[in-house]
């Protein structure tokens, strides 16, 4: 899972409640270690959680908005990877999220291709 280094942010500014595509957020800013690109969790201590949300979600209760930053035309985790994963896995295209769009240093701006699995590094080279 790619992770988005918070050295990086100069500012961020907030929009109110919208609908992000999941196929949208590809990382996480804290917790890239913990689940697989595709949001399944890889640690046991998440599985309670879980299937709590599942069942929730599975009885029409509405779920909390996540919270995301928006790097460039992409959004990372700030808060509810385990509400993410329960979406995906039950087939949601978009989840209700509250995002923090961020501006970074232009010399960060731009993807860099040869960053490392678990992060982007605006520091490295194209």
């Amino acid at each position: 899972m790619l992770a988005i280094a918070p050295w990086a942010v100069l500012a961020a500014y907030n929009a109110p409640i919208q609908a992000v595509a999941i196929q949208q957020i590809i990382g996480s800013t804290q917790r890239p270690g913990d689940f697989d690109r595709n949001f399944a969790p890889l640690k046991r201590t998440d599985k309670k959680r879980w299937q709590q949300l599942a069942v929730a979600l599975q009885l029409g209760e509405e779920l909390a908005p996540v919270k995301l930053i928006k790097y460039g035309a992409v959004y990372y985790v700030q808060d509810g990877h385990l509400r993410i994963s329960v979406a995906r896995a039950s087939g949601y295209d978009y989840v209700d999220t509250i995002v923090h769009e961020v501006k970074v240093a232009e010399q960060d701006s731009a993807y860099q291709a040869n960053c490392g699995p678990e992060y982007v590094c605006p520091q490295c080279s194209a």
